[in-house]
């Protein structure tokens, strides 16, 4: 189908949002209790296993509207699951907190929590228990892209459902596999699959159809079926105004203007993009304006009126995410160079008018004396030609001097503004790692305390890089052999009473810029295998030492190695038998740096990380 290059990331984002409503709305139970109720069951019940099911309740209550506070009662109640050792509690407490964790943006934790969940639903007999957990597995495989993996889980939970003649996880199940299909640009697999989920939909829950029938229409619009795409939005739109559901109204008249652009109507585009600010502004809500004013904006700029363009533009982007500042400082200036040579074209038309006049009028006079009218044309086009051009060139010039100390002004305000929010992040990450040192102190377990002080190494080695970034020249950028001595300074001294006598070696050039997303999950990789070191691998001996080297082999490939002199891996840690928490978080971070992880006894243990900086 062929799409503005600007909607491209915004279809996107609105993709995501919608699956995100959809299964917001198919998790919550139709007839489910109220926030007040649950709240006053919360506080006045004394067993703990009912304490849990409400609190797994009240996360999903708060889902949208509080989701910090939703994943911290999801956290609550897994926790209380694990006192009671109640292991359905446990996979319930985990499925949930793994959902929050996934639309909270916690993949890399979401992951870990449906692994847990998915390792306990194995160990126990209770088919639906797995099924439901494979339904959750597949949710947060799709949103890491692992396809094969979503696909495998959904299949499985599918002929669970399929032959318990469950209609609701066959339909969550079938939409579950359209979105993957979706994402891969699979269009009728998805469509197969989101009309088998319409299918199974119970009459009593119209509202989910609903929903489902908004997705449809956007599939119908991906396969440019503009007729059927109108149909399904319209079925939708005509539940979403019996319900008076002001923000999924607001949403559908959004995509109809979308379609209505892209068969060229432009008029009726314009006029639901206004229905969708309407009534974005009378909820108070700014993702329907943004939705709203991004369609006027590629409304207005189709039409060629770039004044409204640019005004609409200017109004989306004061309210956008900071991370497409680029993206919208790029579109701003080209309209403003469209505007601006719009008004120059007029400006010229309006000189070679006024030349022609001239001409006509020198024609006039050449039957007086051809010759002398002829030289004082020539003069005075050559006249005008010069003073025409030394405006333009002036002005022209003046323009360009203007745009540069407006740019350098931007970008030196984009600098300060980027370092002071690492420096908040880093602010934030300290006050997270003194809440959980109170917790750590109020905790009954040796377990509990091992567990927060290991959650708070991490938070402060990822603080750590949000310090070197707002205190770098180079804001986009970590120069990471100072990270890693400080690092390994900070571990040493969290972990001074375990080993006071460690000789540390770093070997690594002068100067090794790595960007944010990379140095992040290095960091976290270094501060795990760092801490294993100084932890674990020296015992009863004198000459302690460790060597963290990093060596650039080719132009942008890396090889990180930390090395003790330790006691070495155990045998049943080099066979895979035994693996801590820790050790899948490195293999995981690995991955997602697109690294190799190697590890060896070699006078000690040796770990070896490859990677490459984009």
């Amino acid at each position: 189908m062929v799409k503005f290059i600007e909607i491209q990331w915004f279809m996107a984002l609105k993709k995501w949002f919608l699956i995100g409503l959809f299964w917001g709305v198919a998790l919550i139970a139709k007839n489910a209790p109220s926030e007040t109720e649950l709240l006053k069951k919360l506080s006045t019940s004394d067993n703990k296993a009912d304490s849990i099911a409400t609190l797994i309740d009240l996360s999903e209550r708060y889902r949208f509207t509080q989701p910090d506070k939703g994943l911290k009662l999801a956290q609550k109640a897994l926790n209380l699951s694990y006192v009671l050792s109640d292991t359905s509690l446990m996979i319930r407490s985990a499925n949930k907190l793994a959902i929050l964790e996934k639309e909270n943006s916690i993949t890399t934790s979401a992951l870990g929590t449906i692994i847990k969940s998915l390792t306990w639903a194995n160990n126990i007999q209770n088919d639906s228990l797995l099924a439901n957990t494979q339904l959750v597995a597949g949710h947060v495989y799709s949103s890491l892209n692992n396809d094969e993996l979503a696909i495998e889980n959904y299949s499985n939970c599918l002929t669970f459902f399929k032959s318990a003649n469950d209609s609701n996880g066959i339909s969550y199940t079938y939409s579950g596999l359209g979105i993957v299909y979706y994402d891969n640009k699979e269009y009728d697999e998805a469509l197969n699959n989101y009309l088998n989920a319409e299918i199974y939909w119970t009459d009593s829950e119209s509202s989910l159809k609903a929903d489902l029938w908004n997705n449809i229409g956007a599939l119908y619009i991906e396969k440019q079926d503009y007729q059927n795409a109108r149909y399904y939005y319209n079925k939708a739109l005509r539940f979403y105004k019996a319900e008076n559901w002001s923000s999924e109204i607001s949403m559908v008249y959004y995509n109809l203007g979308e379609l209505y652009l892209l068969e060229n109507d432009i008029v009726k585009a314009t006029e639901y993009f206004n229905k969708s600010l309407k009534i974005g502004k009378a909820i108070g809500s700014q993702t329907e304006i943004i939705w709203a004013y991004q369609g006027l904006y590629l409304s207005a700029k189709k039409a060629h009126k770039f004044i409204d363009a640019l005004r609409y533009h200017e109004l989306y982007t004061s309210l956008k995410d900071s991370i497409h500042d680029l993206q919208n400082k790029k579109e701003v200036r080209e309209l403003e160079a469209l505007f601006y040579q719009e008004k120059q074209l007029k400006k010229i038309k309006d000189q070679q008018l006024k030349i022609a006049q001239t001409e006509r009028k020198v024609e006039n006079e050449k039957l007086k004396n051809v010759v002398f009218i002829v030289i004082i044309i020539f003069i005075f086009c050559v006249l005008l030609f010069a003073i025409f051009y030394y405006k333009k060139s002036k002005k022209h010039n003046a323009v360009l001097l203007d745009q540069q100390k407006t740019i350098q002004n931007t970008l030196q305000e984009k600098e300060l503004l980027l370092k002071e929010i690492h420096h908040r992040v880093k602010n934030n990450l300290q006050v997270i790692s003194s809440l959980l040192n109170l917790q750590s102190n109020t905790a009954e377990s040796e377990h509990t305390q091992y567990v927060i002080e290991e959650t708070q190494n991490r938070i402060k080695a990822i603080a750590l890089v949000h310090q070197k970034l707002y205190q770098s020249k180079n804001i986009g950028k970590i120069d990471f052999n100072t990270y890693l001595r400080e690092l390994v300074d900070q571990q040493s001294e969290i972990y001074s009473n375990k080993n006071t006598n460690i000789n540390c070696n770093i070997e690594a050039p002068k100067s090794v810029e790595l960007d944010l997303d990379i140095a992040v999950s290095l960091g976290l990789i270094a501060s795990e295998l760092i801490t294993n070191a100084i932890k674990y691998a020296f015992i009863d001996q004198e000459d302690n030492q460790l060597t963290i080297s990093l060596l650039n082999d080719t132009s942008n490939h890396y090889l990180l190695t930390i090395h003790d002199n330790g006691i070495g891996l155990p045998k049943e840690f080099e066979n895979g038998e035994k693996e801590s928490l820790g050790m899948d978080l490195v293999k995981i971070l690995t991955e997602q740096i697109e690294g190799n992880l190697s590890y060896q006894n070699e006078n000690g243990a040796k770990f070896t990380i490859s990677f490459k900086a984009h």
